[in-house]
């Protein structure tokens, strides 16, 4: 590397110096989910540790066509071409990937989408769905490979040859999981792993049909879990130990650029790097995401919260494209701002027979479900590309303001609660751990609201901000509903 004043361009050409081990390869910003990213030192030695290590976890062929491929689309589109992420699944169809890499938010779409065409197609198509699937899902456990013959317009629609799905940046739903395996007839697969381990710290086996975990440890690593007396976590614990997850080895950073307080708080003087989370060991030395350090906090009556496992979980109902939960030490309950599916919230208004003759002008077919072809009856497409319409936001002013309008109908909040409380019994979501009101919002949490980091996860302390009145408002209709005070911070 020349010096910093040294002359540069064409006319003083510098040699190539090849880079060791130790030298710096990148400084990768954390996502700053609570607050301002941090820049992470990763070396070359740290980079090829993590590439080799997690080359033991997956067969790739030279025949493979990975989507997506970030880099080059950011090259495309510095010379020009246009990209449309609205157009993923026709783009998909198209380019018929092999391996497809996504994250939970999109895979929860395709679920919620596709059993609400089951659940609504009839009783007896219901039950033949039921019926195939849970023979083909025990088939999968059996270490079968059943017919494809059920799921082929499904596979379909992602091109016919995805034989590899890879989820990351949070939790995926062993249920979620357990449906991509039996719809799409592909293997599927889950990794863990931050910014400050150069990427992946476990992933799981290929050829492993268990669900519910992240894998076994990246071979480049070790990984140990310590105790969290304060939340009752422990390594003793039975069946399965359980505590915070921490990784040393050569994946692990050098530390934060120009920041060695917030370097010393997570490495401890042993090189062992706390990361936050909480997991439990399961048989075959898998790991499991039960809960997080970080992010959580404590209500009124001395209950611990995490949000994100909450989040994940009402992720599942068809209503909701995003949710925010939110609580504090001075309310004993939680609340919930829900970004909607407007698509799904309109199908509702109209099967209650909401009938305002300018909110029907606007209504259009679910185009989730278009994109998807499962249907078991005929429906009239208007569009089939909006897969992320939800998440475009890029409907007319006319719609955005009638599905404005109703957000704000209380027996549309009902219903989505309702929505909400059913997936969370079926979860076994905790009393204390249901959303107790909600507020629903069309406009979606995106990186350019400020609301998501690069990772698609929630800004907690730039959301609390952003639904101030909103959670204020939700905490004083709990208390005129409970005929006592309720203390907003």
């Amino acid at each position: 590397m020349p010096p910093a004043n040294s002359p540069m361009g064409l006319s003083n050409l510098q040699p190539f110096s090849t880079p060791k081990p130790e030298d710096v390869g990148t400084i990768c910003y954390t996502s700053g989910t609570t607050g301002t990213p941090k820049g992470a030192i990763l070396t070359h030695a740290n980079l090829i540790a993590n590439v080799a290590g997690t080359s033991f976890g997956i067969t790739l062929y030279s025949s493979d066509i990975i989507l997506p491929l970030k880099l080059l689309e950011v090259i495309a589109l510095s010379l020009g071409l246009a990209v449309d992420n609205l157009k993923l699944v026709d783009d998909m169809a198209v380019l018929r990937p092999t391996v497809f890499c996504s994250v939970p938010r999109l895979y929860n779409r395709i679920y919620a989408v596709i059993m609400d065409v089951v659940k609504t197609s009839g009783s007896l198509r219901e039950r033949i769905f039921n019926a195939a699937y849970n023979a083909k899902r025990q088939a999968i456990f059996n270490g079968k490979k059943p017919s494809p013959f059920w799921v082929n317009k499904i596979k379909a629609r992602l091109g016919g040859r995805v034989r590899y799905m890879v989820s990351g940046a949070s939790p995926l739903s062993p249920d979620v999981m357990d449906f991509l395996r039996v719809c799409f007839g592909c293997q599927v697969v889950e990794g863990y792993g931050m910014t400050e381990t150069s990427c992946v710290i476990s992933n799981m086996d290929q050829n492993d049909i268990l669900s519910g975990h992240v894998g076994s440890p990246n071979p480049a690593c070790e990984i140990k879990l310590v105790d969290v007396p304060e939340m009752n976590y422990t390594s003793e614990d039975q069946p399965y130990p359980r505590g915070e997850i921490c990784v040393r080895g050569p994946i692990v950073f050098q530390g934060y650029y120009n920041d060695e307080v917030q370097t010393q708080e997570v490495i401890d003087k042993h090189g062992w790097l706390h990361t936050g989370d909480i997991g439990a060991w399961l048989p075959g030395g898998r790991l499991k995401i039960i809960d997080r350090k970080k992010n959580i906090f404590k209500l009124a009556q001395g209950e611990y919260v995490a949000p994100e496992k909450i989040e994940n979980v009402y992720a599942k109902t068809k209503y909701v494209a995003q949710c925010f939960i939110y609580g504090d030490g001075l309310n004993s309950s939680l609340v919930a701002i829900v970004c909607v599916d407007p698509d799904m919230l309109k199908a509702w208004a109209m099967n209650v027979g909401i009938k305002d003759p300018e909110f029907l002008l606007c209504l259009q077919p679910a185009l989730l479900k278009s994109c998807i072809e499962f249907t078991y009856r005929e429906r009239d497409h208007k569009d089939q590309n909006d897969i992320h319409h939800n998440i475009s936001w890029q409907e007319n002013t006319k719609q955005n303001k009638d599905v404005k309008q109703l957000c704000t109908n209380p027996r549309a909040k009902a219903a989505v609660l309702k929505d909400m409380d059913i997936v969370g019994k079926e979860a076994q979501l905790r009393g204390f751990e249901f959303a107790k009101a909600n507020t629903l919002v069309l406009e979606p949490f995106t990186m350019e609201n400020d609301l998501l980091t690069p990772t698609y996860k929630i800004k907690r302390p730039q959301a609390r901000a952003y639904f101030a009145k909103e959670i204020a408002d939700m905490y004083a209709e709990l208390s005129e509903s409970n005929s006592s005070p309720i203390k907003i911070s």
